[in-house]
């Protein structure tokens, strides 16, 4: 979890893993979360994934703004334990 400084008071930013971001369900699921919450989204997607479904947020992946993919394999432990170090997630969605 990542906490945010704001004056006195400190603001708990909530961080949600997604697996399969670039799919129909995981690309719906990354709009409403970015509409409807402040948390930190994190996209699991394979290496040869299309990026297709969330073509409409590559101005905010992997920059400062709330949404960052991270490259690797569910079949893959390695992947998935760098991924999980990384990203810390409060929720993962699968």
């Amino acid at each position: 979890m990542e906490v945010i400084d704001v004056g006195e008071e400190h603001v708990r930013r909530e961080r949600a893993l997604i697996t399969g971001i670039t799919g129909m369900v995981g690309s719906h699921l990354a709009d409403y979360l970015l509409e409807n919450t402040d948390w930190k989204i994190y996209g699991f997607c394979r290496w040869n994934d299309s990026l297709e479904n969330i073509e409409h947020l590559s101005d905010k992946i992997n920059k400062k703004d709330r949404i960052e993919l991270i490259y690797g394999d569910l079949n893959d432990l390695a992947s998935l334990i760098t991924t999980i170090d990384k990203s810390k997630p409060d929720y993962v969605f699968h």
